[in-house]
C-alpha cells in the first residue's frame, strides 16, 4: 500500500469515529397569515380609537385582565372615581386599569379568555400588521356605508387612514356589531370572527342609522384616573398618556404574569428590550393629507313634503 493510500484510509477512519455535528435550527415560526388577523381584529375594528388602543395592549397580559374581570364582576356598578380609588393599589397594567371604565367590553373580554390570548399574541408579534389590518378593515365597513359619524362617533378619513373619534371626548359608546356581515359578506366561512352581544342593562341598547351598528351605554371617562390610549396610524405604533406625559406604548414584561410568550423569539425579544421585527403582511399605502369627515347618509325628502 503507498503512503498516500494509507493516508486516506487513516483519514477516512478518523472522519467515520468522528461524532456527527448537533443539527442546529434556528426558530422560524411561520408568520401569521392575513385570514387569521383579520378573524382576530374583526370584532373590534369598528371601535373608537382610544378603545381600540386599550383593547390591543391590554389583550397583551391576559392573567391581569383576568383579575379585571374578576373584581369587576365582584364590584358590579363602581363607577367614576370610587373605581378609580378602588383600584389604585392593585398594579395592574395602565392599559388593563383603563378597561375597568368599559364593563361591557371587560365582560365580552372576560367571556372569551381564548380570544383575548390570541389577539394579545397575534398584537406582540405582528404589531404593524395589526393596525394596518384595522385600517383595511374600516375601509371595507366605509364602502359598504356601514360606519358614518352619528351622535356617539365621528369619522374622520385622510387619504387611506380612517379615525374614529368619539364626538364628546369624555364620552366613548362602545359600538356593537355583527363582524360577519358589517363589512360585506364575510370571505373566510372556515374561519368565523367572534359574534358579541352585551347583556342588556340599563339604558336599551340603540341602533344607529340602521346600518348594522348599536351602541351599548356611553362610558364618561375620568381622565385623571386612568392612562389613556391611541394609535398612531403613521408609524404603526400606540401612543399612552399618563399623567399628562405622552410615550409610545411598550409591552411591558413584568406584567405578562407567568402567561408564556408565543414563541421563544417573541419572548427573547421583550427579555432583551430589543426592537420588533417587520412581518411582510399585507400593507396599507400611507395617509395622504386632507380630512374628511364622513357624514351619515340623508334620504332625499319625498315629493309630497317639498
Amino acid at each position: 500500500m503507498t503512503k498516500l493510500r494509507v493516508f486516506w484510509v487513516i483519514v477516512t477512519l478518523c472522519l467515520a469515529a468522528a461524532p456527527a455535528p448537533a443539527l442546529v435550527v434556528a426558530e422560524r415560526p411561520a408568520p401569521v397569515s392575513q385570514d387569521d388577523l383579520d378573524q382576530l381584529i374583526a370584532p373590534v375594528a369598528l371601535y373608537p380609537d382610544p378603545l381600540l388602543a386599550h383593547v390591543l395592549a391590554a389583550a397583551t397580559y391576559p392573567v391581569e385582565v383576568g383579575e379585571a374581570v374578576r373584581f369587576m364582576e365582584e364590584h358590579d356598578g363602581l363607577r367614576g372615581q370610587e373605581l378609580a380609588m378602588e383600584i389604585r393599589n392593585k398594579g395592574w397594567e395602565p392599559t388593563v386599569s383603563a378597561l375597568l371604565q368599559f364593563p361591557a367590553v371587560l365582560a365580552m373580554m372576560g367571556a372569551h379568555a381564548d380570544w383575548v390570548r390570541r389577539l394579545g399574541d397575534v398584537f406582540l408579534r405582528e404589531q404593524p400588521a395589526v393596525i394596518e389590518t384595522v385600517q383595511t378593515l374600516r375601509g371595507l365597513a366605509l364602502d359598504q356605508g356601514s360606519l358614518r359619524s352619528s351622535l356617539q362617533q365621528n369619522i374622520y378619513v385622510a387619504g387611506d387612514l380612517i379615525t374614529i373619534l368619539p364626538a364628546n371626548p369624555r364620552d366613548i359608546c362602545v359600538p356593537v356589531y355583527d363582524p360577519s356581515t358589517i363589512y360585506g359578506a364575510w370571505w373566510l366561512p372556515e374561519k368565523p370572527p367572534l359574534i358579541w352581544r352585551p347583556r342588556q342593562r340599563g339604558p336599551r341598547v340603540h341602533d344607529m342609522l340602521s346600518a348594522g351598528i348599536s351602541f351599548a351605554p356611553c362610558n364618561t371617562l375620568a381622565a385623571a384616573s386612568y392612562a389613556s390610549a391611541s394609535p398612531d396610524w403613521e408609524t404603526r405604533q400606540l401612543r399612552m398618556t399618563r399623567r399628562g406625559v405622552t410615550e409610545t406604548w411598550q409591552h411591558d414584561p413584568g406584567h405578562r404574569r407567568g402567561a408564556p410568550y408565543p414563541t421563544a423569539a417573541v419572548r427573547a425579544r421583550f427579555e432583551s428590550e430589543g426592537p420588533g421585527r417587520d412581518s411582510g403582511i399585507r400593507r396599507g399605502p400611507r395617509g395622504a393629507s386632507g380630512v374628511t369627515i364622513i357624514r351619515p347618509k340623508v334620504d332625499p325628502q319625498p315629493e309630497a313634503e317639498r
